[in-house]
């Protein structure tokens, strides 16, 4: 006879925390059902859906990095990055999902919504670049080189519950936007980014953040990036500061306005706010990929205007 299924929860243990002050663990929910412990959170021993906020956390440059370090190292290279991450996820009443090799899946708003699960994802996405920055700087790992961690949000209705087969059974939460902050955390390395939000859970913040729109269409070429239905997509920048970041903040008011101006097809206007932003910090890609893009259509424009002079010119020689 096969061994009866374990509760929800209690087949994905959490890590152990850093300290116990460091979790904030909610009351027991008032609704009728069995509910357990699962990380920082209640979840129901049945199924359900619920609007929640996903959080994947993702170590760049992986593959390269566990070649040079090996199999045994890795793991405790591993086991030491995600004692850092899990604590992160863990203050702001995130729940660990899984780990999937060198991937934290963390949801937020199990077993139900609050209505503060963005809020909390995203302070938790900039405590964990903090952390790993603060990592970088006082212990460097094996490999030699610094840690980058890439980070995608979304949120959305989530489905949890038990998925599997058999004895093989394991809770979990699927959904669009499951799969969306997956997407998002592929994103970051084409973008130059470390945490990536998508509209949805721009939409649900109640806090100010440092937020940077990647512009995802243009009206006269196609995007930049190609984010699909996730489209706008919002850079997190509150976990960089004046030094990793020149002139943030005012880099980022020219940035925006050359955004509008581009939008409207004033690309003089465009390039100038930012060669600005350029000039505030001359390191960021996508200053300079906006730029470049203003220039080509300010001279697709041009050659236009003059198409269209010269073809009115025809016409009234034509009348004469």
């Amino acid at each position: 006879m096969p061994p009866t299924p374990a509760p929800l929860g209690l087949l994905c243990p959490r890590a152990a925390p850093s300290s116990a002050a460091a979790i904030v663990v909610p009351a027991r929910p008032a609704a009728a059902g069995a509910w357990v412990a699962h990380g920082s959170a209640w979840l129901p021993t049945n199924e359900g859906t619920t609007a929640a906020t996903v959080l994947v956390a993702d170590v760049r440059g992986f593959t390269g990095l566990s070649r040079r370090l090996g199999a045994a190292a890795t793991a405790a290279f591993l086991n030491r990055l995600f004692g850092a991450i899990v604590p992160c996820i863990e203050a702001e009443a995130g729940s660990i999902d899984k780990f999937i090799g060198d991937a934290v899946l963390a949801v937020f708003g199990l077993p139900m919504a609050e209505g503060d699960e963005a809020d909390r994802a995203v302070r938790a996405a900039i405590a964990i670049q903090r952390r790993v920055a603060d990592l970088n700087r006082t212990a460097p790992h094996a490999a030699g080189t610094a840690i980058a961690v890439a980070i995608g949000i979304d949120a959305g209705e989530v489905f949890f519950g038990r998925v599997g087969a058999g004895t093989w059974v394991a809770p979990t939460v699927i959904g669009a936007n499951v799969n969306s902050a997956f997407a998002l955390q592929q994103a970051c390395k084409r973008c130059h980014a470390s945490i990536l939000i998508s509209a949805s859970v721009r939409r649900h913040l109640a806090d100010r953040y440092c937020l940077r729109l990647l512009d995802a269409s243009h009206p006269h070429e196609p995007p930049l990036y190609d984010f699909g239905e996730t489209a706008p997509v919002y850079e997190v920048l509150d976990h960089l500061s004046e030094s990793t970041f020149p002139g943030l903040r005012a880099a980022l008011r020219h940035y925006h306005r050359g955004l509008a101006a581009s939008r409207a097809g004033r690309f003089a206007a465009a390039e100038r706010a930012f060669a600005a932003a350029i000039a505030l910090n001359e390191h960021d890609p996508l200053y300079r990929l906006h730029a470049e893009r203003c220039r080509r259509l300010r001279a697709a424009k041009m050659t236009d205007l003059c198409n269209a002079t010269k073809r009115l010119g025809v016409r009234h020689r034509v009348r004469l």
